[in-house]
């Protein structure tokens, strides 16, 4: 393969997908064998690692119905360029990553107009959760799924969904590093005897507006209890303008944390979380943290969710423990008095704590479970295997 080089498009849609996209493309370059360049539509981050100059990803950073309507046109115009890139560009193999939404749409028309392309899903969508129909509409363009949950490539073949491949949950590299819950607490001022509740309230504007007055609401009702309570608020930079600078606490301790560098320790000098349904969650339990969640949904949405969702649980923990170890709430309504109840008896009650760390030790075995790398290495050994193989039918037909 000596003067190859590989041409790896990646498409991403938010910015967690920015932060896996940057992770996967270094672990493409340590496992391909010749050199890889990229092309596509992602952020910063995606930016640093070498895809070029940083696309508008904020604009695609949209939740729901009703987000999805509001910037329907600036959305069909990203699509319609980057599907149209990479048309142009023909790489050798495109990889979108989670965002279906947006990422589905590039997909269908790189394939309908370079249907030779292998297009592989990082993250697809949760068919399994609700649509399940779509697990096999995707299989027409989709080469490869590479999944997060463990049960997941088995609900795929079930549903005659792409060949899918379990590469481990992101949040794995996200707390790789050990974390010192101590250190932060003494470069933070916070005793070591204090309880620390971390409220992670979202990171899209429309989640923020949402829980964090139900989520402060829980935080100065627990504050009337725990006399040595202190707050740990996890705030996006890309909503930090969101977050009031007096939230009105009184006394109450309330620290705001924007840099992701600073979440590892975070975690694990807290001994409760609330926090808005997502990554968050299953960042959570990896790091061993008593959590209650929750996600505010209304109007044609809710409706929309009740008649097609066809999962027990929406915590990232319990649909891993499939019971509901961890109090989840979903609904038009939150309660700060319910998120206070149930954060109060994970704080107090001795029995109840001990219960739910072992459902999180748990949990992050089932995690591991055949795991011997990275995710980020997992899904780019399994790309490379996709290139060898695309490489091997493209010289065939050449030799036709």
């Amino acid at each position: 393969m000596g003067g190859e080089e590989a041409h790896i498009a990646l498409v991403a849609g938010e910015s967690s997908g920015d932060k896996i996209g940057a992770r996967l493309m270094s672990a493409l370059r340590e496992v391909f064998p010749v050199p890889v360049r990229f092309s596509g539509f992602g952020g910063q981050m995606m930016a640093e690692a070498g895809l070029g100059s940083p696309s508008p990803i904020e604009d695609l950073s949209v939740m729901g119905l009703q987000g999805i309507l509001f910037n329907l046109r600036r959305i069909f115009r990203h699509i319609e360029e980057t599907a149209s890139a990479v048309i142009e560009d023909r790489p050798d193999i495109l990889v979108i990553i989670d965002s279906p939404d947006f990422t589905h749409r590039v997909a269908r028309r790189v394939h309908r107009g370079a249907p030779e392309i292998p297009i592989v899903n990082y993250i697809p969508p949760t068919a399994w959760a609700w649509r399940k129909g779509r697990a096999k509409r995707i299989k027409r363009y989709i080469r490869a799924a590479f999944v997060i949950f463990p049960f997941e490539p088995r609900l795929f073949r079930e549903l005659d969904g792409p060949p899918t491949f379990y590469v481990g949950p992101p949040a794995l590299e996200s707390l790789s590093a050990k974390s010192d819950g101590e250190d932060f607490r003494k470069r933070h001022g916070l005793s070591s005897s204090a309880k620390i509740l971390l409220l992670a309230p979202g990171s899209r504007s429309r989640e923020i507006i949402a829980a964090l007055p139900p989520f402060l609401d829980a935080a100065r009702r627990l504050a009337s209890h725990e006399k040595d309570l202190a707050l740990v608020l996890c705030a996006a930079r890309s909503v930090r303008d969101l977050i009031p600078s007096d939230l009105g606490l009184g006394s109450l301790r309330c620290l705001v944390i924007e840099d992701e560098s600073e979440k590892p320790a975070a975690f694990a000098a807290s001994d409760a979380a609330l926090a808005v349904m997502g990554t968050i969650t299953m960042e959570l339990g990896l790091a061993g943290v008593p959590l209650v969640s929750a996600y505010r949904i209304g109007g044609l949405e809710a409706l929309g969710r009740l008649l097609m969702v066809r999962v027990r649980y929406f915590c990232a923990v319990n649909l891993i423990l499939d019971r509901l170890a961890f109090p989840e709430h979903i609904g038009r309504r939150l309660s700060g008095e319910v998120f206070a109840e149930d954060l109060g008896s994970l704080l107090r009650d001795s029995e109840r704590r001990a219960r739910a760390e072992a459902d999180l030790r748990e949990m992050r075995a089932k995690i591991m479970e055949g795991l011997s790398e990275t995710p980020s290495r997992n899904a780019a050994g399994e790309i490379l295997k996709i290139w060898k193989e695309w490489k091997e039918w493209k010289e065939g037909m050449e030799t036709l």
